[in-house]
C-alpha cells in the first residue's frame, strides 16, 4: 500500500438520495474535476478479490461502478481501479465514516493525515467541519 493523487475531488452522499443505514449518512464518491486533486491510499489486490470487491461496493445493484482512474504516486503513474458512486445525491457523511477512512489512511503512513490527505479547512479527526452531520455513535455503531 502507499499513497496517491488523482484530479478529482471526494464527495459524499447516497445512491439515488437512499441514505446509508450503517454509517448514518453519505459515503465517498469521487468526482471528476480537473485542477483539484485528492489524495488517498493506493492498494494492491489480487485480481481474484475483484469479485468480493464488486460485492461490497454493490456493482450488481448499480450503487456503484468500476472506472480505472490514473493515479500519480511517489513511484511514478498507477492505473488503478475506483468506484464511482452512480446516481449520487450529495450530502453529509457521518463522523463515524470519516473516522474509519482517517484510520485507513493512517495505518498506511502515520504522517499522511499531517500532510498531503487531510490538509483542508476541517479538522478530519473530530469531524468538527461543514461535510459532516450531527449523528453520534451509538453502541454497536461503528
Amino acid at each position: 500500500a502507499g499513497i496517491g493523487c488523482v484530479d478529482n475531488w471526494l464527495a459524499f452522499g447516497s445512491h439515488k438520495g437512499n441514505w446509508n443505514t450503517r454509517w448514518h449518512g453519505g459515503v465517498a464518491t469521487v468526482v471528476e474535476s480537473q485542477g483539484d486533486e485528492v489524495w488517498g491510499v493506493v492498494w494492491k489486490l489480487a485480481i481474484s478479490s475483484l469479485d468480493s470487491l464488486d460485492i461490497q461496493e454493490e456493482v450488481d445493484g448499480g450503487v456503484y461502478q468500476p472506472i480505472e482512474i490514473n493515479v500519480q504516486t511517489p513511484d511514478g503513474e498507477l492505473a488503478c481501479r475506483c468506484y464511482q458512486m452512480n446516481q449520487c445525491v450529495y450530502g453529509l457523511t457521518s463522523p463515524q465514516y470519516k473516522q474509519v477512512i482517517y484510520w485507513g489512511s493512517k495505518c498506511v503512513d502515520s504522517n499522511l493525515y499531517k500532510s498531503k490527505l487531510f490538509c483542508n479547512d476541517w479538522d478530519f479527526r473530530r469531524c468538527t467541519g461543514p461535510l459532516c452531520n450531527s449523528h453520534r455513535s451509538r453502541s454497536g455503531d461503528v
